[in-house]
């Protein structure tokens, strides 16, 4: 690590360093920095030997900080209730109220020394949904320290950052209704934008992990095929003993309720292929139990399934929904997006006209409309709203290079050298951490 002496300190989280591909891009953000006298500490979830930059391993769940740091009798900042039920969303963990304090106390404590001790320029902190993120963000922000959400985009090898919840797009959106009236002339502004965007996506697989030969196949036609995705139940969809994000929440309660509307208000007709989110098997204590036509399809690539549904219905804020778009499918959204702000998708935001949006979208007699904002949308992204993962991604205006001048432009010259800061935030990190085994 180089000493930038009166130089200033960036500290980003992030919960996805086991693809190298997210490692490379923090790598690239670190040296960006560097060329502006910016030092990047990373809070990470795992040992990441890849990182070039100083790192603290701090634990995924909110209830590991229990485990990990003795500061007995200290009072939570924030009410218990909402944490525990967005943890439980997260992670499937359940502890009582008084684990629960304890665990978000630690939690608080570590972020006001991250305040304290490194004093940051700023924090980049991995989709702040996540309980971690959200104490994290509250902390720093109380400490007048501008803290931003970071989250992978809404498009291929990108990421999205925002002034306040990813996925909320409080000030995106502002930026987008500044182009409502100007929507046909966008449309042919950025075709170009939309065509590399597509062609990106399909030269690549769209999933995220390897998806095993399962030998499954794709099933005979037999009337309109409807695919339906689901996101992370954490960030969007969430049973309603645990609803606590709120953030896109599909006009029913809980996922096995949106299931069950969708296979009443679906054509009789319609092939259902159903795809949920890998993440929510292990959430969900109770087994989803599928509709008899709804068809399990886990273990085919989700870009053949896009590509041979006629229709894509999204449940939550799952990114794949930009990945209809660029196989222009008319789309249907259950929850909040900004694809449906922006009007490129049928909306149900409601119970109460479900049935007529599912109708409008069978017959899509608004497709052509739909379609072109789209192509507004996935050019404004390109060009204002995400930073490239890398150079592959030339259709994307922003680079870490503008992240950093983003970055660069809060802040303010240091009164200390970093590495004196470094070395008192872990001094004083270590003398209220456990000498024990460290928490998995």
């Amino acid at each position: 690590m180089k000493d930038y002496d009166n130089g200033q300190i960036l500290v980003a989280s992030c919960f996805a360093f086991s693809d190298p591909r997210c490692v490379q891009f923090f790598n690239n953000l670190g040296e960006a920095l560097a060329e502006r006298r910016i030092q990047l500490v990373a809070l990470s979830t795992r040992d990441t030997p890849g990182l070039e930059f100083p790192q603290l391993q701090i634990p995924y769940s909110l209830l590991g900080f229990d485990k990990l740091v003795q500061l007995p009798g200290l009072s939570p900042i924030h009410a218990i209730a909402p944490l525990a039920n967005a943890e439980r969303a997260w992670s499937g963990a359940i502890a009582g109220p008084d684990t629960w304090a304890r665990a978000a106390a630690k939690c608080e404590w570590l972020y006001q020394i991250i305040a304290e001790e490194l004093a940051p320029c700023g924090a980049l902190l991995w989709n702040a949904t996540h309980p971690n993120s959200r104490i994290g963000r509250n902390i720093l922000q109380g400490n007048d320290i501008p803290a931003w959400c970071l989250e992978r985009g809404q498009l291929a090898g990108t990421y999205q950052v925002q002034v306040g919840e990813v996925n909320d797009w409080d000030d995106s959106l502002a930026a987008f209704s500044m182009h409502a009236g100007l929507a046909g002339d966008l449309a042919r502004q950025t075709e170009d934008a939309f065509n590399a965007a597509r062609a990106f996506s399909l030269a690549g697989p769209v999933d995220r992990h390897v998806i095993p030969d399962s030998g499954q196949h794709l099933p005979e036609r037999r009337g309109p095929v409807i695919l339906v995705l689901t996101s992370a139940l954490g960030s969007s969809i969430e049973p309603d003993i645990v609803r606590s994000v709120n953030l896109s929440q599909p006009p029913w309660g809980g996922l096995q309720a949106t299931v069950d509307a969708l296979d009443a208000l679906l054509p009789a007709n319609a092939t259902v292929l159903f795809r949920d989110h890998p993440i929510n098997r292990t959430v969900i204590e109770a087994p989803l139990r599928l509709p008899a036509r709804f068809i399990e399809a886990n273990g085919m690539p989700i870009a053949d399934l896009i590509e041979y549904a006629d229709r894509v219905a999204c449940i939550g804020t799952t990114t794949l929904q930009y990945e209809a778009l660029l196989r222009d499918k008319p789309l249907l959204l259950l929850g909040r997006s900004l694809a449906g702000r922006a009007g490129a998708a049928y909306v149900a935001s409601g119970a109460g006209h479900a049935r007529e949006v599912i109708a409008a979208w069978m017959d899509d007699s608004e497709g052509e409309l739909r379609r072109a904002r789209a192509r507004a949308l996935v050019g404004l992204l390109c060009e204002r709203m995400l930073v490239r993962e890398s150079d592959q991604v030339s259709h994307v205006a922003n680079g870490v290079a503008e992240l950093a001048d983003f970055i660069a432009a809060q802040a303010i010259s240091g009164s200390q050298p970093v590495a004196d800061r470094i070395e008192r935030f872990t001094s004083r990190f270590i003398e209220g951490c456990t000498s024990g085994d460290p928490v998995p």
